[in-house]
């Protein structure tokens, strides 16, 4: 990346003197665009999903979205549509007809394609499932109900045999403070209902989905237990996850990272957190004395301790019991796994909609097996031009920041020098992860998808527990073994999100997110800019946020500020916040700025920086100044990629628990703040959404 920046500054030195021609690589075509040319500008705009009747300066994001706003409805059994939908139901239909062309192909007995199949088959055979009804899962079941004192029961929570989990999680991370090699992390376990505000709020909409997610609870306990006095024993297992979910850190105390007072030896536990059978839930999960732990919920452990010796054990077999039916219901009969779904649908608010299950057979493979479905979706869909390009502007938005921060008069030379160094670091891995997965120990059986889903996550233990053995190395070159990613910066090609990896420093974005609305090669420069270059942007800004801040070029925590400068970073942080508290996450719940802190100023940042990086861009293909078409296609392309449309169970729960402002915020709050956006669209003075020069905030 570094070797490709230098040569890109040079180039563009070159080009500017030499007032060469348009920039022509984006699509064989020119770029360079006269202000006359407004169609071509906007070309991948969705121009009639525009509320033109709002002016920009009241609403942005409805003059972008308005038109489609009115006119779009959620699917049933969705929870909000939009842009992120619209780009995984594309990825849905092109990995279901990758699947057809599998299944019409034949493979070798010991390739991924085959053990794919195999998955797929045995889930798709309602016949076969039925007859095997809950037989598979009886053993496991008895050894919950064999449970008869704390000491059993916490054996239990931390077994990775019975793979039930509960109340405190051992997790394998990057070690967070070093930023390489790697720790058992325990952290509280996640709760039934996922969602901690759920079990915390009173509102009626909150009670109404306990409610829903509660009685389907109880068909699932009735299900695997067969007994029909559920309805108090799930009362009780909620009642325990309503004071595990009391003691559980908020949404912005998890935001914060791991301190180096915080990390423990086996033995050492035990001493400073007693009254928890520590060594039997260690051995259980396979973590020996000389493992390190990376303890990140050091002010919340001696509640979850206290609640776990006044909790009667017959409420932990429950617990236990939902969980684990939880965790494998869905590979079970027809009947356990339509319960599963229907608890799903219920804690979320959504209405029910049960997918086919030939859809059900291809995520459930896809899930257990994913590289066959990830590599054919590469070879298919992602073609060598788009990464290019993508990279192309990658490079031009790094070129932009490495500028505005070269440019920041507000920083020390020594800490400008440090924060350079760190963008210099940053990797970013474009379309697929650096190798695939080998699943040589993987061998699915014909007749048991439950046997194939406990033996897959079993072999994922195994290979966390290898790990831990590793030595510290740069885990990006790291070779794989035998049934584990091959680094840790894989990912599912398929899966539609760009993302920053603090402890790596690295940037993700996966193949299916290189589409429309976030990617279109057919689109125009500005437009491109405006979507996937703001995205880039965005997740460039979270190495330089209020917690990105915090590590360095090789991911260690590392203080790399002068403190002055620090402060009058925090500075800016608190005038954007300040500026964003005026908005609603929902009608009557503020906008909780702490939580979405992080995000707001990689928001900001990340328009900033992909609009500078236009500029250069254009700039280098002989365009001193951006036409104003330019300008608009990119802020109207960055408005119609925030564009979304949630169930109301959804933004509540997404207003207490979500790190992301809410769309219209991501828009409305953000752009006032970008000089850009005022000349592209003439706002005044008179314009609501108007900010006076000396209240906009440049992070970068």
């Amino acid at each position: 990346m570094t070797s490709r920046l230098a040569g890109l500054i040079s180039a563009m030195l070159v080009m500017a003197m030499a007032n060469s021609a348009a920039d022509e690589s984006f699509d064989g075509s020119s770029r360079q665009l006269d202000a006359p040319q407004k169609a071509s500008a906007l070309h991948g705009i969705d121009w009639a999903g525009m509320d033109h009747d709002t002016p920009p300066g009241v609403d942005f994001f409805r003059h972008a979205n308005g038109t489609w706003y009115d006119t779009t409805s959620i699917e049933k059994g969705k929870w909000q549509a939009g842009a992120l939908e619209t780009a995984k139901s594309r990825t849905d239909e092109r990995a279901e007809e990758i699947v057809r062309r599998i299944r019409r192909s034949r493979w070798p007995s010991d390739s991924n394609e085959a053990k794919f199949l195999a998955i797929f088959r045995n889930h798709i055979d309602h016949n076969s499932r039925r007859q095997v009804g809950l037989r598979p899962v009886g053993p496991f079941l008895s050894l919950i109900e064999g449970a008869e004192t704390h000491d059993h029961v916490a054996s239990l929570l931390g077994s990775y045999n019975l793979d039930a989990g509960g109340l405190i999680s051992i997790t394998l991370r990057l070690d967070p403070i070093e930023g390489q090699g790697y720790v058992a992390s325990i952290e509280p376990a996640d709760l039934l209902l996922q969602s901690r505000s759920l079990y915390l709020r009173s509102d009626p909409m909150a009670l109404d989905q306990v409610e829903r997610a509660q009685a389907q609870l109880k068909r699932l306990l009735q299900r695997v237990d067969w007994s029909s006095d559920t309805a108090e024993r799930v009362a009780a297992v909620l009642d325990l996850e309503r004071r595990l979910a009391a003691l559980y850190p908020d949404a912005v105390s998890r935001r914060q990272p791991v301190s180096a007072e915080q990390v423990f030896g086996v033995d050492d536990l035990g001493t400073a957190y007693p009254g928890f059978p520590w060594r039997r839930f260690l051995a259980a999960r396979g973590v020996t004395e000389d493992t390190i732990i990376q303890v990140r919920v050091s002010e919340e452990l001696p509640g979850l301790i206290a609640a776990f010796n006044a909790t009667p054990v017959d409420v932990w077999r429950d617990y236990l019991t939902l969980r684990f039916s939880l965790t494998y219901g869905p590979y079970l009969d027809e009947l356990t796994a339509r319960i599963v779904h229907r608890f799903d649908s219920a804690r979320l608010g959504v209405e029910p909609a049960l997918p086919t299950r030939r859809q059900r057979a291809r995520r459930v493979a896809t899930d257990l097996l994913p590289d066959p479905v990830g590599q054919a979706y590469v070879e298919r869909y992602l073609s060598d031009s788009v990464v290019h390009e993508v990279e192309k502007i990658v490079d031009w938005t790094l070129l932009a920041y490495r500028e505005r921060i070269e440019n920041a008069n507000w920083l020390s030379d020594d800490t400008r020098q440090r924060a350079i160094e760190k963008l210099d670091a940053i990797q970013v891995v474009v379309g697929e992860p650096p190798g695939w997965n080998n699943f040589e120990q993987f061998v699915p059986v014909r007749g048991s998808p439950f046997y194939n889903a406990y033996s897959r996550q079993q072999l994922r233990h195994r290979s966390a527990l290898s790990r831990l053995q590793m030595p510290a190395e740069d885990p990006i070159e790291a070779a794989a073994n035998s049934e584990t990613r091959i680094s840790d910066i894989f990912f599912s090609p398929i899966s539609v999100g760009a993302y920053y990896l603090p402890t790596l420093n690295a940037i993700v974005i996966p193949a299916a997110y290189l589409q429309p609305p976030y990617y279109n090669p057919s689109a125009s420069m500005a437009v491109n800019f405006g979507a996937v270059g703001t995205t880039i942007g965005h997740e460039l800004g979270h190495a330089f946020d209020d917690q990105g801040a915090k590590r360095g070029p090789s991911g260690k925590i590392s203080n790399w500020w002068d403190e002055d400068d620090k402060a009058r970073f925090d500075a800016k942080g608190a005038r954007l916040s300040d500026h964003l508290s005026r908005f609603d996450a929902v009608p009557g719940i503020p906008l909780n700025t702490d939580l979405t802190l992080g995000e707001n100023l990689s928001d900001l940042a990340g328009v900033e920086i992909a609009f500078r990086a236009l500029e250069l861009a254009r700039a280098a293909g002989g365009t001193d100044t951006l036409s104003k078409d330019d300008a608009q296609a990119f802020f109207i392309s960055y408005a119609q990629k925030r564009r979304a449309k949630r169930l109301p169970t959804v933004n509540i729960d997404f207003a207490y628990s979500d790190p992301h402002s809410p769309p219209s915020v991501r828009v409305n709050g953000i752009l006032p703040h970008v000089d850009g956006w005022y000349a592209a669209f003439d706002i005044t003075e008179d314009d609501p959404l108007w900010l006076s020069p000396d209240h906009r905030i440049q992070v970068w």
